[in-house]
Parts: structure tokens; sequence; C-alpha cells
């Protein structure tokens, strides 16, 4: 997960995946969590903590391992996809070089056209907590570029996850 401390219209911005991530030997899946240890790679120049960006791209990590295990197996091979309509986080504590952190989600509420996703920033043993995101997104049709109601199985799939 290297990152650019200097701009260049030329250089193409390096995405980050859930399979990239993995691959890099940075992180493993742990059951429904994603376990990273952060190492300088993923570290502004200078600073020895993650920036607020680089969080927010674990998470879409750990988004796409709920799409995997929650949606795509559920979606009847529609042309489906989710966009995002608010994400909001709140950072409680620093995470270092060399932490290993696992980052959680929770299924929220599911209304209509959409739902929303929780997840927590913990130390690898959920002692300390560094950060919780709250990502709420719109089932979108990739065709019609238009937000549509997900298909009825994955709305009843997705209720029975979050009710536990």
């Amino acid at each position: 997960m290297a990152r650019s401390t200097g701009s260049r219209d030329d250089e193409p911005m390096e995405i980050i995946t859930l399979s990239t991530l993995v691959s890099s030997g940075s992180a493993f899946i742990d059951i429904n969590e994603l376990i990273v240890t952060v190492d300088s790679s993923m570290i502004i120049e200078g600073e020895d903590r993650l920036s607020y960006t680089t969080i927010f791209r674990l998470v879409e990590c750990c988004r796409e391992l709920h799409w995997r295990r929650d949606i795509d197996k559920q979606s009847n091979d529609q042309p489906l996809d989710t966009i995002c309509k608010s994400v909001t986080g709140q950072f409680k504590s620093p995470i270092i070089v060399g932490s290993v952190i696992s980052i959680g989600y929770q299924l929220g509420k599911i209304v209509g056209r959409g739902y929303t996703l929780a997840f927590t920033i913990r130390s690898r043993d959920h002692s300390e907590t560094y950060a919780e995101v709250l990502i709420d997104s719109i089932f979108y049709n990739c065709i019609s570029h238009s937000s549509m109601e997900p298909p009825a199985s994955l709305r009843e799939h997705l209720i029975a996850i979050a009710r536990g």
C-alpha cells in the first residue's frame, strides 16, 4: 500500500482493494473481520500513524468483504451495486505503525433502497477502539445508472443478518 508523497499528473492513483491488501501480506480475513498489520508503506512520509484517508481506504476493503459475504451470492445476477450516500467517521485514538488492527462491520438499518454499515476499527484483541465509521449506501443499477430496490431475497437476507 505504497503512498506517494508527491503529485504528478501522469502518475495513476493507486487503488487499494481487499484482494491487493491481502495479497500484499499486510492483511488477512478472520471470520467477519479484516486483520491488518499497519506497516510503514501505509503511513505518510514523516508521520508515525495512519491518516484518516488511509483509515477510510481500509474500511472500504472491509466493505468489500461484506459485499462478497453478504450480497454477491444473493444478487440473483442482477446488475447491482451500491453508491455512497454519506460517510462519517469518529477517530478516537491514533493508529501507530506496527499496530495490528481489526476492522469489523455490522449491518444497521435497512430501509427502502439503502442500508447502513457500521465499521469499528480496534486493536486486534478488541481492548481499544481507534475509530468508528458509518456508511449509508443506496442500491444502484449499473445499467440504468439509477437507484433501485434490492431483490426481495437480498433484502430479507440483509434483515436477517442485521438481526443477528
